[in-house]
């Protein structure tokens, strides 16, 4: 897959999904780095500002991780599981807080979902890696 120059598609959309696809077919496999901006600027023949926007928008999917000063990496892949919630039970979707996201390992777009049951203390888990369903 290349970039479509013909196509009413955004370049960075493109890009993003050219990297996206690259990940789900295990070129960049779970906690590798990235090769830089640069990099892929050259292979898809665009700027760095087109990759930096397909990265922001692999990072929102939660596929990428970017920290500062670190290279992208692809996002280890976390065990995927289902929480049954009883009545009563809440869960809430929000932004991790700083000290959830070290914990959790998270970039700082990803959202965890805090599971929330009469006498236990709350959990938290990564929105991504979560199931919902109800009793």
């Amino acid at each position: 897959m290349s970039i479509d120059w013909r196509s009413d598609a955004p370049l960075h959309a493109q890009v993003a999904d050219l990297i996206r696809d690259a990940i789900r077919s295990g070129r960049f496999t779970s906690g590798a780095t990235l090769p830089r901006e640069a990099h892929f600027a050259n292979a898809y023949n665009v700027t760095t500002g087109v990759v930096r926007r397909a990265l922001l928008t692999l990072r929102h999917e939660g596929l990428v991780v970017v920290r500062p000063g670190v290279a992208a990496l692809v996002r280890a892949a976390g065990e995927h599981h289902p929480i049954t919630l009883q009545p009563g039970d809440e869960a809430i979707a929000r932004m991790p807080s700083p000290e959830e996201r070290r914990r959790l390992n998270l970039d700082e777009y990803t959202p965890v979902i805090e599971i929330r049951t009469a006498g236990h203390p709350s959990e938290v888990h990564p929105a991504a890696e979560l199931t919902l369903q109800v009793a």
